[in-house]
């Protein structure tokens, strides 16, 4: 497929949704040979979706260039609180700087009525340079994110 300097060899999309009280279900997004432009290229990007509103985890595996991730994230979700809690794990970043991954994995949770995400402390490793937030913050329509620049 090609599209507007948009290249795609091969894709696929799997999945299933159960509409009962516990929606629940499982998606399976693979490509092949993702091209944007000439910078852009994921040679292979997998994003896997599974389980219900009380359990889910989404995992991403890509390789690419200039950047391939990997990442997985599990959580769950309140339907009546309007309220999701999750972490995010195991992520890894390649990129043209080296390799950029977390020092832990991230608790997160975001509350739909306030329109606001709470991120646990956390730090961006990567061999010349750390990027840390040293306290949890708040993301929303209003907050203040602390931050650090180290170097290695």
């Amino acid at each position: 497929m090609h599209l507007q300097g948009f290249q795609l060899a091969k894709a696929s999309i799997k999945g299933h949704i159960n509409n009962t009280s516990l929606l629940s279900g499982k998606l399976n997004i693979k490509a092949e040979q993702l091209h944007y432009g000439e910078n852009i290229k994921l040679h292979l990007l997998d994003l896997d979706l599974s389980g219900d509103e009380q359990n889910h985890k989404l995992s991403l595996k890509s390789q690419g260039e200039p950047v391939a991730a990997n990442l997985q994230i599990n959580g769950h979700f309140d339907r009546t609180l309007e309220q999701w809690k999750g972490t995010i794990s195991q992520v890894k970043f390649e990129t043209p700087i080296g390799d950029v991954k977390s020092n832990q994995a991230i608790a997160v949770s975001y509350d739909n009525k306030q329109t606001q995400a709470n991120i646990a402390s956390h730090c961006w490793q990567n061999t010349d340079v750390e990027l840390c937030f040293p306290q949890a913050f708040n993301a929303g329509k209003q907050g203040n994110i602390p931050f650090q620049f180290k170097t290695c």
